[in-house]
């Protein structure tokens, strides 16, 4: 039987890493993107010069907020 090319989505036994910014403790998270994408992101960081992990961190608030998880907005780092 051949092991699946991306068995490691399927367990949460990952490897994440933890990061001090100021007072605030982030954790990292890695993000695969069609090349379309990650393209239009880096051009998004370019011309609003915001970095590309505040564009994301944007994302994932608003993509919790439609979905009733996040009540609170968090506040910009």
């Amino acid at each position: 039987m051949v092991a699946p090319l991306f068995s490691f989505i399927d367990y949460p036994s990952y490897s994440s890493y933890d990061i001090q910014m100021g007072k605030t403790k982030l954790k990292q998270e890695a993000v695969y993107l069609v090349p379309e994408k990650h393209e239009l992101l880096l051009e998004l960081a370019k011309k609003t010069r915001i970095s590309r992990s505040e564009l994301l961190r944007e994302a994932v608030d608003d993509l919790l907020k439609k979905h009733g998880v996040l009540k609170v907005a968090r506040r910009k780092l």
